[in-house]
């Protein structure tokens, strides 16, 4: 069990956040709700945060301009249906 444990938690459980919430934000966004790309953002923090437990500069860099990305769709659906920028599906 303590096997189990030390793999599953080794970068406090940063990876296993990036990963459940990027489950959300495929599924919220296949379902065409605005608030999948506050999911998605969501993600890749916690993926930047694993990256940089891991040390790897590419997994940063890559992670922090899709959360930019994220953003950049929220903003744009939101004007493209002319509402207020928000997270409400």
């Amino acid at each position: 069990m303590d096997l189990i444990t030390k793999y599953a938690f080794q970068y406090y459980g940063t990876d296993w956040l990036a990963v459940a919430f990027m489950c959300v934000y495929l599924w919220r966004v296949g379902d065409k709700h605005r608030d999948a790309f506050i999911w998605g953002a969501l993600s890749n923090v916690f993926f930047v945060v694993l990256n940089v437990l891991i040390d790897s500069p590419p997994g940063i860099v890559f992670n922090a301009l899709f959360c930019l990305l994220n953003a950049r769709a929220l903003m744009r659906w939101a004007k493209a249906e002319g509402r207020p920028v928000s997270p409400k599906g």
